[in-house]
């Protein structure tokens, strides 16, 4: 588990291993960033039996989503950990297959809880995951609405330059 660069260099990390060492290598998680097509074809050859897999995390809430199968971008929110919700504009849940804002609330904080964090991030709600194992939302990520943090009430746009300030609207 690690950010996708970390799993990029696995590749440089796999030359020279046998084939039984290359084919006992079984899951690789990434978060941050995306993992190219061109670099998982790269890994595959080289790990044969490897399921690379992304999750999902937003500042101060830990992985918010796995992702369960390969073939799919479906984020699987983790159950217990937090109350995920995808709200329009007015803060109302949307529906299935719409897109929102994620916003989520930390169930378990130890020093101080995280209610109704808004995130920025962009996803689309999917079917929830009803079946006779695990119970719990799905959605699919979408990107960034900006770069925009949202501190006691105020939205602070940050410039995508690193030298300009911030701006508090």
């Amino acid at each position: 588990m690690a950010i996708s660069a970390g799993i990029a260099i696995l590749s440089d990390l796999g030359i020279g291993l046998n084939e039984k060492q290359g084919k006992s290598f079984r899951v690789a998680m990434y978060g941050s960033g995306l993992l190219p097509h061109s670099k998982q074809l790269e890994l595959k050859e080289l790990y044969p039996n490897v399921e690379i897999l992304s999750y999902f995390a937003t500042v101060q809430n830990e992985a918010i989503g796995l992702q369960l199968k390969p073939e799919s971008p479906y984020l699987t929110a983790v159950p217990g950990l937090h109350l995920i919700e995808i709200v329009d504009d007015e803060g109302r849940w949307v529906a299935e297959g719409e897109e929102g804002e994620l916003v989520v609330t930390r169930l378990h904080g130890h020093e101080a809880p995280f209610l109704r964090f808004k995130s920025g991030d962009r996803v689309i709600r999917r079917p929830n995951l009803d079946g006779t194992g695990l119970k719990t939302q799905q959605f699919e990520f979408l990107g960034r609405s900006g770069d925009v943090i949202h501190l006691n009430g105020h939205a602070i746009l940050c410039s995508p330059s690193l030298t300009l300030p911030c701006a508090v609207n």
